[in-house]
């Protein structure tokens, strides 16, 4: 699982979204919404930014309950992507 997928998977966990989301098009614009409040804040995200980004571009119905899962912290799986990123485009 590379750390766009991580990343994902924590985000379903964390803000208890359905099993197939986010799609690879809403990941792709909470990333986007993500790096855009981290320039313009010059700081991590709290928890609570980073659900209000998840559920504007994750819309559903109900919640849902993953138990016993490692909720690793979010800025730090995403600055793992970042800097995946950034390798790659070496």
């Amino acid at each position: 699982m590379d750390a766009r997928e991580s990343l994902a998977h924590i985000l379903k966990i964390k803000f208890r979204l359905p099993p197939a989301r986010p799609s690879d098009e809403e990941l792709d614009a909470i990333l986007g919404d993500v790096a855009e409040l981290r320039r313009s804040k010059r700081r991590d995200l709290t928890e609570e930014e980073w659900g209000e980004i998840v559920y504007r571009h994750v819309k559903f119905r109900g919640k849902y309950l993953y138990e016993g899962l490692d909720f690793s912290d979010l800025n730090a799986l995403y600055a793992m992507l970042r800097a995946q990123a950034q390798s790659m485009r070496k």
